[in-house]
C-alpha cells in the first residue's frame, strides 16, 4: 500500500522538461512498435511482451503506461487518426476546421472529404485490425462502437453547421443527410472501395467530394423550391 501511495504521488508530481521529453519519446516508441505488430500480426497474436521487446522498453514500463492491450490499441488508433501523440481530437485540428468554417458549401465539402481521407490514410490498416478484433475482444468492440458514435456526431455537426449557416440545400432533410454522410465517409466505405475495389485514396476523396456536393448542395429533383 505504501509503495502504491508513493507511485500515485510520483505520478501527480509535475515532470521536468527533460523527464517529460523522455516520457513522450518512450510513448512514441511504444506506439510505433505496437502499430507495426498489430498490423503485421493482428490484434490477437500481438502481446504486450512482444510490443515491449519491439519498442526496446521494459515490460513493466509498458504495463504502467497502458495496463491492457485494449487500452494500448485504443491509443495507437487515436494517434494514427490525428498523426501525432498530442491529445487533441481530430475535429479540433486546424486541418479539420475548414469543414465547419469555410465560406462556401463547396469549400466545406472539399475540406470534409480531405480531412476524411487524411484520417483514413493514417488509420485504415488499424481500422481493419479493429474490425477483426471486435469479434473476439469485447473491449475493442466497445471502442469501435464508441468511434462510430463519435464519427456520427462529427457528420451530424458538419451537416447541422451547413444548415445553420444557410449553406445546405433547403430540400435536404438534415437528419437523413447526417446519416448518409456518416455512412459514405465511414471506415467501411474506405476499406471496401480501396481494398475490395482497388480505388486509390485520391479517387476515394474525389468520389466523396462529388457525392457530398450532390447530396448537400444540389436541389433534389421534384423538390419544392
Amino acid at each position: 500500500m505504501q509503495r502504491m501511495d508513493r507511485d500515485v504521488k510520483s505520478a501527480r508530481r509535475p515532470l521536468s522538461p527533460l523527464r517529460a521529453d523522455h516520457v513522450a519519446e518512450t510513448e512514441r516508441r511504444i506506439i510505433d512498435a505496437a502499430r507495426r505488430l498489430f498490423i503485421r500480426d493482428g490484434y490477437v497474436a500481438t502481446s504486450l511482451a512482444a510490443v515491449a521487446l519491439e519498442a526496446g522498453v521494459a515490460e513493466r514500463t509498458l504495463y504502467v503506461r497502458f495496463r491492457t492491450k485494449a487500452l494500448l490499441f485504443q491509443r495507437v488508433v487515436e494517434v494514427a487518426i490525428v498523426g501525432d501523440t498530442a491529445r487533441v481530437p481530430a475535429r479540433e485540428r486546424a486541418w479539420a476546421e475548414a469543414s465547419f468554417t469555410a465560406r462556401t458549401a463547396a469549400e466545406r465539402v472539399a475540406a470534409y472529404a480531405r480531412a476524411s481521407r487524411r484520417i483514413m490514410g493514417g488509420a485504415a490498416d488499424l481500422f481493419a485490425v479493429a474490425l477483426q478484433a471486435a469479434a473476439v475482444e469485447p473491449v475493442v468492440a466497445a471502442q469501435w462502437e464508441e468511434g462510430r458514435r463519435q464519427h456520427h456526431g462529427t457528420a451530424s455537426a458538419f451537416v447541422e453547421r451547413l444548415h445553420a449557416d444557410g449553406l445546405l440545400d433547403p430540400s435536404v432533410d438534415v437528419d437523413e443527410a447526417a446519416d448518409t454522410v456518416w455512412v459514405i465517409s465511414s471506415p467501411h466505405s474506405y476499406l471496401q472501395l480501396t481494398r475490395e475495389r482497388g480505388w486509390d485514396p485520391e479517387q476515394w476523396e474525389a468520389w466523396l467530394t462529388g457525392t457530398l456536393s450532390r447530396l448537400l448542395t444540389s436541389p433534389r429533383r421534384g423538390a419544392r423550391r
